[in-house]
């Protein structure tokens, strides 16, 4: 079990809390800092907390080494990889284009909502599809007429 110790952001060399790697603290908020994270939820100023080895030589001085410190994120709240690559499948050429939506029943309401003043953006989150997505659907489809530029 490995001793941390946390400096208090803005006040370089005053130590804030002790932290060991399991996650015990001595502070109420560093202790809530390290449970929302393991919760999944966390800010950006917590997650870089810098957390420096507690090496104290006998006289006191911290005789810890720049590599050796850590954020307190990258301990109690990895960053997740992305998926696998594994169990895929190819898309071929075919069907490239299919998507979960069924473009020619959905055309009344694009057109609407485009009507209603809505993004092609805010109308593609509808669908849950990227708004290049919807472009591409509209070459193909032929879903909604293009905004035309003002007129001089």
């Amino acid at each position: 079990m490995k001793n941390y110790l946390v400096f208090r952001p803005g006040y370089p060399g005053f130590v804030w809390a002790t932290v060991s790697s399991e996650g015990k603290t001595d502070n109420v908020i560093v202790h809530n800092i390290i449970q929302s994270m393991k919760r999944g939820r966390y800010t950006r100023k917590g997650y870089d907390l810098l957390l420096v080895p507690d090496t104290r030589d006998r006289y006191g001085n911290l005789t810890a080494k720049k590599k050796d410190c850590v954020k307190l994120g990258s301990l109690f709240a990895p960053r997740k990889k992305r998926g696998s690559d594994r169990g895929l499948i190819t898309i071929a050429e075919k069907n490239r284009y299919k998507g979960k939506v069924d473009w020619d029943k959905e055309r009344p309401l694009i057109g609407q909502l485009l009507r209603q003043g809505k993004s092609v953006t805010e109308v593609a989150k509808r669908f849950g599809v990227s708004p290049s997505t919807l472009s591409k659907a509209n070459k193909r489809h032929d879903l909604y007429a293009p905004k035309q530029p003002p007129c001089k």
